[in-house]
């Protein structure tokens, strides 16, 4: 469920692309110091949006050093932002909702997961003993989902409002989680910022069940948009596309209207343009191939 808030490349400022990257880079190389080397491969966009919140927060300005990658041992260096107080919260978040996004997905069936959550058992244990309040909630958050799609299986699906409203309403758990990781990371954290997380939580929940729509009816899991396994025709596609395309939008313009509020002086360019012009890029992107095979998603370098 991670990877969909990112910023839209064709469309941000060159030093604002550095900048993002660096904050991205600094994130991963905060995971291999504070917990290991196999932890940087867990870093991912969604949470380098909540490290920008977080500095954001507490107005935490910070400190940026040209350093070779990993993944790039041979020439230039990459601006990378130096670990601080907030980047180890975030590294710590990432790591816990890395691991219950691993045991969902064992309990959906794909049991390869098994293998990988035994790989990363130490590092969550770790996290788990510095944020226990996040691992609460994220532990509960997908307990409760688990429930509540059981539940959905059998809920009918009348119309495209009692759908809308159940894909709403299953996105609640998630956006709890959202809204705990964030109150971690920003000690500081009112409610605007509660409100922008859990919506944007809620959008995250439904543009990865857009995204996952074909493989799921392929292999014959649990959809929110499709509980009963219809076939996916082209008049199926399109009502589901609908639904989507008006939720996605309210979701975006309360994240823009609480984001508004907000005091950014930290790294604005980046936020923004995630805020405004990211998550609806995100979204015409899914929906233009809802209900098909899903395409590799580009890495950020």
């Amino acid at each position: 469920m991670f990877g969909y808030v990112n910023i839209d490349r064709p469309n941000i400022l060159f030093k604002d692309y550095n900048l993002y990257k660096a904050y991205y880079c600094g994130l991963c190389k905060t995971l291999g110091t504070r917990y290991s080397l196999k932890a940087r491969f867990s870093v991912n966009y969604d949470i380098t949006l909540l490290t920008l919140l977080a500095h954001n927060f507490q107005k935490t300005e910070c400190q940026i050093a040209h350093e070779r990658c990993i993944a790039h041992p041979v020439g230039r260096k990459f601006c990378v932002v130096q670990n601080d107080a907030v980047q180890e919260i975030v590294a710590d978040i990432n790591i816990i909702l890395g691991w219950y996004k691993l045991c969902d997905n064992v309990i959906d069936g794909e049991t390869k997961y098994k293998a990988v959550k035994a790989v990363f058992a130490r590092e969550f244990k770790k996290a788990n003993a510095r944020l226990p309040e996040v691992a609460e909630a994220a532990r509960f958050g997908y307990e409760r989902q688990c429930k509540m799609e059981e539940r959905a299986k059998s809920a009918p699906m009348d119309n495209e409002a009692a759908i809308k409203a159940y894909v709403l309403r299953l996105s609640a758990p998630f956006s709890e989680i959202m809204v705990a990781a964030g109150i971690a990371a920003c000690k500081s954290a009112d409610d605007g910022l509660k409100r922008l997380l859990h919506d944007l939580g809620a959008w995250v929940y439904i543009v990865d069940a857009a995204d996952d729509l074909y493989e799921d009816t392929k292999n014959k899991k649990f959809n929110p948009f499709n509980r009963e396994g219809q076939v996916l025709t082209d008049g199926f596609k399109a009502i589901i596309k609908n639904i989507a395309f008006e939720t996605l939008s309210l979701l975006e313009h309360n994240i823009r209207c609480e984001y508004d509020a907000m005091d950014i002086t930290v790294a604005e360019g980046c936020l923004s343009n995630v805020i405004y012009l990211g998550l609806s890029a995100k979204r015409e992107e899914v929906l233009s191939r809802i209900g098909e095979e899903k395409i590799k998603k580009p890495k950020l370098r």
